[in-house]
């Protein structure tokens, strides 16, 4: 049965990007330009998302939705991991239950259609669970072993698995019968593994001033030492549609239980990785901001407990009333264009949540015509957006494209990998959204404009581009 659950559900989200014109999003675009030059980092993220892109581009090709078959193969496979968890901790129908809800939550239903760091993070958290509790269970070091690995694969993937051995620990301090493993040392050898396999992104963030770090911080505004009750609500009210208007509600209130369940061993651990990360996140949100996915590998555990909690209470029914809600959601969501103009619904800028994945081919085209007429020009912009979207798009891909970064910022992986400093004399094609820029004319010794670009998405929603032939290029002028 579950099987033909996840079978069917991945095949219904594959058809869907198979006869779509949608694009691909800015940041699937960024990472599959990463895909074609590994490293152990980059700016903004671990490595893993690219490796992954890289695996399955070179299966199938460089097609959008090749770019995004990761998503689609690693969430059932993590749906299978939690499958195998519940039924360690119950019994494989409570499995069942765990399983679908996790393949079925809106956040997971989202995620399959759009290639991300969660992908492979909720996948390596839940084989970390599942071998933790191997190794728990039999005393074998080679699932201890195996954990650690585990760990350091998630660390590669999103700097948010450091929160998974603090629910290691935290369980077994918490569970008598367990506590004697802080004494052995299978629990030091995994957490020496998993530092010895992410030592290599650690070694490479030294070796270019800890950009990812200072990407992480900056984000969630940590620093700015004041409350943010409206963050943090705003961050708690996401989650109903990160995991569902019913199951969210329950899992709270399972968590306002754990007294009276604290007793079980099963509940008690899932518990622990579950409770400590919301916690964390919600506190990040509270100090400065926590955007809604960030707490995703809260699910893996939740999944579980809400499904145990439910079926073992022989609440199945409000179980299944949670099912097709969530699934509505993701129906409304996959098909809103055709519902739209069904209901006779104008889409706009504010009604059209897609708008973003729009109108980047037709941008594309003029700019790849450009180029060729210009062959021994570069391809410049001033956007992370702009450069990613048209390095995938512009045929043959111009993946020597450069940052135009005349402030000296670090702010994307292309201002901390491409310079200007070693390309006097060099001509480029720049495209940017910005009209006539007096840096420009500072510095070049000539500045065409050839192209202005218009691409209607919508009546009040279009990308406008001007492209530019610079000529024998000066240097940056002095600020």
């Amino acid at each position: 049965m579950l099987a033909i659950v996840i079978i069917g559900l991945t095949v219904y989200r594959s058809m869907l990007w198979a006869f779509t014109d949608f694009t691909l999003f800015f940041d699937e675009a960024y990472y599959w330009g990463w895909a074609q030059d590994l490293d152990w980092g980059f700016y903004s993220k671990p490595p893993m998302i690219a490796v992954l892109i890289a695996m399955t581009t070179s299966v199938c090709g460089d097609g959008e939705l090749c770019v995004k078959a990761g998503a689609l193969i690693v969430h059932p496979l993590t749906a299978l991991l939690i499958f195998s968890i519940a039924r360690m901790l119950f019994d494989a129908r409570t499995g069942f239950f765990a399983a679908v809800t996790y393949i079925t939550m809106p956040g997971i239903s989202w995620s399959s259609l759009i290639i991300s760091t969660d992908v492979v993070l909720l996948f390596f958290w839940a084989a970390g669970m599942l071998l933790f509790l191997k190794a728990l269970h039999s005393g074998k070091m080679l699932y201890w072993v195996a954990a650690g690995v585990c760990g350091g694969l998630g660390l590669l993937s999103k700097y948010n698995m450091i929160v998974f051995p603090l629910s290691v620990l935290f369980f077994l301090f918490s569970a008598p019968q367990y506590r004697h493993e802080l004494k052995r040392p299978g629990v030091y050898v995994a957490m020496a593994l998993a530092v010895l396999v992410f030592l290599p992104n650690l070694i490479w963030n030294m070796q270019h001033g800890f950009p990812t770090f200072q990407h992480t911080a900056e984000i969630s505004k940590v620093s700015q030492k004041t409350r943010h009750l409206e963050e943090l609500g705003a961050f708690l009210g996401s989650q109903l549609g990160v995991f569902g208007v019913i199951f969210f509600p329950t899992m709270l209130y399972v968590f306002a239980r754990a007294k009276s369940l604290w007793d079980n061993e099963a509940y008690r651990f899932l518990i622990c990785f579950a409770l400590p990360f919301l916690t964390i996140i919600s506190v990040l949100a509270l100090l400065g901001r926590a955007h809604a996915n960030w707490a995703t590998p809260t699910y893996v555990a939740g999944c579980i407990l809400v499904a145990a909690f439910l079926v073992t209470r022989q609440r199945v029914k409000l179980w299944t009333i949670a099912v097709m809600i969530n699934l509505l959601l993701a129906i409304l969501a996959y098909h809103w264009h055709g519902i739209a103009n069904v209901l006779d619904i104008r889409l706009t800028a504010k009604t059209d949540p897609f708008k973003r994945v729009q109108g980047w081919r037709e941008l594309a085209k003029p700019v790849a015509r450009i180029l060729a007429q210009y062959p021994s020009a570069l391809l410049l912009s001033d956007t992370r957006d702009t450069l990613a979207e048209l390095i995938y798009y512009v045929k043959p891909h111009p993946l020597n494209a450069v940052a135009w970064n005349p402030h000296g910022k670090l702010e994307n992986h292309y201002e901390l990998t491409t310079t200007m400093d070693d390309k006097l004399g060099k001509d480029f094609i720049y495209v940017t959204e910005l009209g006539d820029i007096p840096l420009l004319r500072q510095s070049f010794a000539s500045v065409q404009t050839l192209d202005s670009i218009h691409v209607s998405v919508h009546e009040d929603y279009s990308l406008d581009y001007h492209v530019y032939y610079l000529q024998n290029f000066k240097g940056y002028p002095k600020q």
